[in-house]
């Protein structure tokens, strides 16, 4: 009775009927029962599977077809930020002005990280990288090779982490990235372009769009 309080399902609620009236009668054998169990809990289990497996179709589909919203931060924090380039200015709307570190160099391990007022579904990221849209001021200071993504949900369990690696130019990069419920983003530099002494890693502007 303990098992078949756990196997919460109409079929398997509608044999164990059948064969406890079938059992107390002596009609029935023990491992016709275990049988007739199975194969029940075998018919919830697929159930259940159609309808998980229908659900993650679904939200493929409307992750196609919908056109993504934009999205803006409520806050933007970094490890460390140069005078004149603080954090938000990588949710500014503009791409002439960006983040540095306060430390030249590479810049590996130094991050930038955007806090959302509430959970949504993440569908795309635009980056733009280093100082400028315009290829010379562009090439002035060092520019990210590679991020990591990092992403926080509104739901338990641990931070998932991706890697983007970026093109040396100027200008918008898109990157594909589905994460349900999203509430916290951080890109940290783990490579980058151009760098050298007195020539920091920056990024103009962060772009990020949902699922309306």
């Amino acid at each position: 009775d303990v098992v078949l309080a756990h196997l919460n399902h109409p079929l398997v609620s509608m044999s164990t009927r059948v064969l406890r009236a079938a059992v107390s009668n002596g009609s029935v054998g023990l491992h016709r029962v275990a049988t007739v169990l199975l194969a029940a809990a075998l018919l919830a289990g697929l159930g259940y599977g159609a309808v998980r497996l229908g659900s993650r179709a679904n939200d493929a589909v409307r992750d196609r077809l919908v056109t993504p919203q934009p999205v803006s931060p409520a806050s933007v924090r970094a490890s460390s930020q140069a005078r004149d380039h603080p954090a938000g200015l990588v949710a500014d709307g503009l791409s002439n002005s960006y983040w540095a570190p306060d430390a030249d160099g590479t810049g590996r391990g130094e991050y930038v990280e955007l806090t959302f007022a509430g959970p949504f579904r993440l569908l795309n990221l635009i980056i733009h990288t280093g100082v400028s849209a315009q290829q010379d001021a562009f090439l002035r200071q060092a520019r990210p090779a590679e991020l990591e993504l990092t992403t926080w949900t509104s739901r338990p369990g641990p931070e998932q982490r991706t890697t983007l690696r970026l093109a040396d130019r100027a200008g918008p990069q898109t990157f594909r990235h589905v994460v349900a419920d999203v509430v916290r983003i951080r890109l940290t530099v783990l490579d980058s372009y151009g760098s050298g002494p007195g020539r920091r890693t920056a990024i103009g502007e962060v772009e990020v769009f949902r699922r309306p």
